[in-house]
């Protein structure tokens, strides 16, 4: 399913799961921070009606966001599943997983006096929400596109606490979606069987552009190599056939002066014979290792 038709999905999900169509004006940051704020005076008021209602609009506000969200507006997101979580029936595990993600979201938040005062079951929690650290695992946008998690471009989640994930295509969001430590990644973000979907390289011809050359140069150097070799075992037969021991005192002066002589050139010529061996070598591991297959 396409990150459009997902987005659509959820909205549509939202609608039927939560009281309250959704609206056009139900949608958006402004939507969504005028709800957290009612949320939050109807909890200070200990108004449970009225936090259960401005909790589910903020609820189908962020469902429906098609605009990036601030770190700072997403800590209040937190901040209210936090003050959710601690309300009957109580989890304190979950409150303490939000206000660690409110945190992360922004650095500067703090939950205030009102809302968990010093003191407070509310406040223990954020104390221990103080000591996590994330648990993350990476994700895969679409080619293209552009993952934000709670307000900042990234690549990885926390699985330890939850998160608001937001997908851009251009500019534009087109999927917002509040993923619980125990709920799955989206499809997309997942690796599947299809090539254009995995976020391994892939090889392109490009790749192996230098391996022609390599392997050429390496046949070339091969060949000088064994011509070299060739010259110098033959000469080498010579030397001896022909002139005999230099060594041998029975030789004239002459002879044994040339024999020194060609002995120093059949000399030269195995060594670049030798030289050229390991450059053909070296250049036929460098093919081999520059190959991508």
């Amino acid at each position: 399913m396409a990150p459009g038709s997902v987005r659509t999905t959820l909205i549509g999900l939202a609608a039927l799961l939560l009281p309250g169509a959704v609206r056009a004006g139900d949608c958006g940051a402004d939507a969504l921070a005028s709800a957290l704020s009612a949320a939050s005076s109807a909890y200070t008021d200990a108004d449970l009606d009225g936090f259960v209602a401005s909790r589910d609009a903020a609820r189908r506000a962020l469902a429906c966001a098609d605009e990036p969200l601030s770190g700072a507006l997403i800590a209040e997101v937190h901040q209210l599943e936090a003050l959710d979580a601690y309300l009957p029936p109580r989890n304190l595990e979950r409150a303490v997983q939000s206000f660690h993600a409110a945190r992360t979201a922004w650095t500067a938040y703090t939950p205030s006096e009102s809302l968990a005062p010093e003191g407070n079951l509310l406040r223990e929690q954020w104390t221990i929400a103080l000591e996590r650290e994330d648990d993350l695992v990476p994700l895969y946008p679409p080619r293209g596109q552009r993952l934000y998690l709670d307000g900042k471009a990234g690549t990885v989640r926390a699985v330890n606490r939850p998160v608001v994930l937001q997908l851009v295509d251009d500019g534009a969001v087109t999927e917002t979606v509040y993923l619980p430590p125990t709920a799955l990644s989206p499809a997309w973000s997942i690796p599947g069987d299809d090539p254009a979907d995995d976020p391994l390289p892939t090889t392109s011809p490009d790749d192996n552009r230098l391996v022609l050359p390599l392997a050429v140069s390496a046949a070339g150097a091969a060949a000088i190599s064994g011509g070299l070799w060739a010259l110098a075992l033959s000469s080498r037969g010579d030397l001896y056939d022909d002139r005999g021991d230099p060594a041998d005192v029975t030789l004239p002066e002459r002879y044994r002066t040339s024999v020194e002589g060609n002995r120093t050139t059949i000399n030269t010529v195995g060594y670049a014979a030798q030289a050229t061996t390991i450059v053909a070598a070296g250049l036929g591991a460098g093919a081999l290792i520059t190959w991508r297959w």
